[in-house]
Parts: structure tokens; C-alpha cells; sequence
């Protein structure tokens, strides 16, 4: 990891479509993933708020699989909360042409009206 955890969160751990993720919150406010692509491979990590827009969030992160047609658990949410706006957004990865395909982000306040965290 290349920082240390935001004040007040948790980093929280995954294993989705082959893969282990931890997503934490830097000392900065961003999103953070670091994932073992497969056993004895070394640790990778990304910006999720780098690379995909998720916003500065000073909370702790919480992950979600969600099951395809088929009921594999093999879609990937991880919710924040924009440490501006407190709105709540969804950072998501979806398995239609996994490996490659990017994250996606999205304001769950904005688009569906989700209240704003309090």
C-alpha cells in the first residue's frame, strides 16, 4: 500500500473473479485498491480516485459482490461517501469482458436520488 490509512477507516478485503482486493483510504481522502492477481504473484495497487473519478472520501469504503444471470458473484461495487458533497457513489466493475475492462463511476445521489449521508 502506499499509504497509510485515512484517520477513522478500515481497510476492507475482497476476493472477486479470481482476484484479492483490499480497498482503503489514504492519509489523503482517495480510494485506494490493492489486489493479488493470483497466488504467489506480487501485489499490485491502483487509485481508484486517480484513474476512475471516484471522489475524496473520508470513510471507511464497503464492498459488494453482486451475482450475474447465471449466479456467479462476479460483479464488483465498492460504495463511498464524497467527502464534499456526502453524496453516496458507487465505483463498480462489472465482468462483461473482464479482464480490461475499467472501473466505472457513478453519483447514486445524483442519478437516483439517494439522500445525501448525514
Amino acid at each position: 500500500m502506499k499509504e497509510t490509512s485515512g484517520a477513522g477507516t478500515s481497510p476492507v478485503a475482497l476476493v472477486h473473479m479470481g482476484y484479492t482486493s483490499v480497498y482503503y483510504v489514504t492519509a489523503t481522502n482517495q480510494l485506494e485498491e490493492a489486489y493479488l492477481p493470483a497466488i504467489y504473484d506480487a501485489w499490485s495497487s491502483q487509485s481508484l480516485s486517480a484513474n476512475y473519478g471516484t471522489p475524496a472520501t473520508p470513510f471507511t469504503p464497503i464492498v459488494l459482490l453482486h451475482p450475474d444471470a447465471s449466479g456467479n458473484l462476479d460483479w464488483t461495487s465498492v460504495f463511498t461517501i464524497d467527502g464534499s458533497s456526502a453524496h453516496l457513489q458507487e465505483t463498480y466493475l462489472s465482468n462483461a469482458g473482464f479482464p480490461g475492462d475499467a472501473w466505472q463511476t457513478q453519483d447514486l445521489s445524483a442519478r437516483f436520488g439517494t439522500p445525501p449521508a448525514t
